[in-house]
């Protein structure tokens, strides 16, 4: 996995809101900021995370909070619903993203996902 040099508050600095969407495939789509991750930081794993969690997991969850952390040459990824109830935890080794950890959101929007960085929410 790549290391983004940008740094995040720089990023959620520069996408506030979204104008655009991107179909990742037939159940998410990404907003301006997160695609920008997915190009240029080579995040394409976390979308297909994403995508594997919901054909497992999701019922009636219609906003999900995504807490990305970097551990000890390996990143940490929870799924936690609305109310930061854990629903899944995964471990990936020899990652490194940001030092610190990352939020992403995912809301339910008619049949598909909206995958976003928090301040496009």
């Amino acid at each position: 996995m790549v290391a983004c040099d940008l740094s995040w508050g720089a990023l959620c600095a520069s996408f506030t809101g979204t104008e655009k969407y991107y179909r990742i495939n037939d159940h998410i789509l990404v907003t301006e900021g997160l695609y920008f991750l997915v190009k240029n930081c080579g995040m394409y794993w976390l979308v297909f995370i994403f995508s594997n969690f919901l054909t497992r997991s999701l019922g009636v969850e219609s906003f999900i909070l995504i807490e990305i952390v970097s551990k000890a040459r390996a990143v940490e990824v929870c799924f936690k619903n609305g109310d930061k109830k854990l629903l899944s935890k995964l471990v990936i080794g020899q990652a490194i993203i940001w030092s610190h950890g990352i939020e992403l959101y995912a809301c339910k929007w008619g049949k598909d996902w909206v995958m976003m960085i928090p301040s496009e929410y």
